[in-house]
């Protein structure tokens, strides 16, 4: 596989001259090579599966991150109210996140229960929708 952009640009000479590659197949080096550049730039095969590996990744890191900021600005938007119901809390927060992403209002609800598992909020005993922080 990473022959490949070397016989494209005639650096290696493949003997058949074809695309597929085998076993029988002869290479060698061009001795008859010659550029005009000094410095020659060799195009990189990149195989699928290392694409596929590194967007999985990526993905992973980036709801991570956003797994945090989420958290952190309904923290912020709960020191600052102290106590606010379900519906303003849910809508400061996207407020907030708007400049970042566009946060679905599940991924708040699930950090929100994230969080009240932690003791950071806590919901009212009177009133379920109600959230107070917990300094």
């Amino acid at each position: 596989m990473h022959l490949i952009p070397l016989i494209k640009c005639k650096i290696f000479a493949k003997n058949p001259n074809t695309t597929s590659f085998s076993a029988e197949d002869e290479l060698r080096i061009n001795l008859d090579y010659k550029s005009n550049l000094f410095r020659n730039k060799l195009p990189v095969m990149v195989s699928k599966q290392t694409k596929e590996s590194e967007t999985i990744k990526v993905q992973g890191k980036v709801e991570d991150d956003r797994r945090y900021t989420i958290e952190a600005s309904v923290i912020k938007v709960m020191k600052a109210r102290r106590k606010l119901e379900y519906v303003n809390l849910i809508s400061e927060t996207s407020k907030i996140l708007q400049l970042k992403f566009n946060p679905e209002p599940a991924q708040i609800k699930l950090r929100i229960e994230s969080l009240i598992e932690r003791g950071y909020i806590e919901r009212d005993e009177v009133d379920k929708r109600i959230f107070k922080y917990i300094a």
